[in-house]
């Protein structure tokens, strides 16, 4: 047998078995080191998504609140003169608030809906719903393109208003039921009438979920593992220039001369204020019935919004400050500390000079 064909010797053997076991520790030990950074990274981007999520939810919805001169609504209206668009407290047909109440962690919005041209009655409600023929809207369909189910807010420049839905539309009219859990209130011939969507958002603490809520039927998750969400208010420090009225019509806030009669008028440029929560629902009040609210909701110019968001695995949450819910976490490089999202919105209807 030649030298060549001896095979490996048993020094060779075991070098060769050396270096095998201390390549494949190499890499095993590289692998237990990135695994739980993996890990840790894709925790971090579900809840940036998430964060992401709720910005461009809850940004668009207060910033759509109330809008009206996009819709094509009559000159000189505007629902944000005598309806609140944003409210601290839930509306709609289940387990909505008190007027009196007013709640850090539930933001009301109610927003015109899209393709609805805003109206005035034709004729006067309890009865059917009949809305005056106005620019824009659809010439073949009655009640100017109301479709059954709809959500429609009636109301005066006075500030009371009530909201109603739609029944099956006739060749000029539609039959109309209360929202709330009473009948439809008396609005004479020529009060404003709009198609509107009402969003509720709100904390659900045993879920730890933020919530919205349509009004009627459904109430879904936005995202889940919130661990607190807080809505803080600005507003005009004193008479708001959107809750004015038209030549004569007085409102909760200015006479039919135009002159404020709860708080005088500011200065134009005058910055905004912080209006604490329990101020929304004290009063001075305007509407009626279970619509009521406290005037200064018609002061609102801007929202803010806190909202606490944490990593869904238990294993990526550890102790201390940066972890509302502790975790179980034993690893460092597994740790994805909670993340806080807050949102300045303004609403475009409430944002002009006052």
């Amino acid at each position: 047998m030649s030298v060549d064909d001896a095979g490996f010797s048993l020094v060779e053997l075991l070098v060769a078995s050396v270096l095998a076991m201390a390549v494949m520790g190499g890499v095993l030990l590289f692998v237990s080191t990135q695994v739980p950074l993996a890990r840790a990274q894709t925790d971090a981007g579900d809840l940036q998504q998430r964060a992401r999520a709720v910005a461009d939810i809850l940004g668009r919805a207060i910033a759509e609140a109330g809008a009206w001169a996009d819709a094509g609504g009559p000159p000189g209206a505007s629902l944000a003169c005598c309806v609140p668009v944003v409210l601290p407290r839930r509306l709609g047909t289940t387990g909505a608030d008190a007027p009196t109440v007013a709640r850090q962690d539930v933001l009301t919005t109610v927003a015109v809906a899209p393709g609805v041209v805003p109206g005035r009655l034709l004729s006067p409600l309890p009865g059917d719903l009949r809305l005056a023929q106005a620019d824009g809207c659809p010439p073949a369909r009655p009640v100017c393109g109301l479709r059954e189910g709809a959500h429609v807010v009636i109301f005066e420049w006075s500030g009371r208003h009530d909201f109603v839905m739609v029944g099956p539309p006739g060749s000029d009219a539609a039959p109309v039921t209360a929202r709330q859990a009473a009948s439809v209130s008396s609005f004479a011939a020529g009060a404003f009438a709009v198609g509107v969507e009402t969003r509720t958002y709100y904390f659900d603490a045993a879920r730890r979920q933020l919530r919205v809520y349509d009004g009627y039927r459904s109430d879904m998750p936005i995202v889940d593992d919130v661990e607190a969400v807080a809505f803080e208010y600005w507003g005009a420090p004193g008479a708001p220039a959107t809750a004015r009225g038209d030549a004569g019509a007085a409102t909760c806030w200015f006479d039919a001369d135009g002159v404020p009669v709860l708080a005088a008028e500011p200065p134009p440029g005058t910055a905004n204020v912080r209006m604490p929560i329990e101020t929304l629902a004290d009063g001075p009040w305007c509407g009626s019935g279970g619509n009521t609210f406290d005037a200064d909701l018609l002061r609102i110019r801007s929202v803010r919004v806190t909202v606490r968001l944490a990593a869904s695995a238990d294993d990526a949450r550890g102790r201390g400050p940066a972890f509302f819910r502790p975790g179980r976490a034993v690893d460092a490089r597994r740790l994805v500390p909670d993340m806080e999202v807050i949102i300045d919105a303004t609403p475009r209807a409430l944002g002009a000079a006052y």
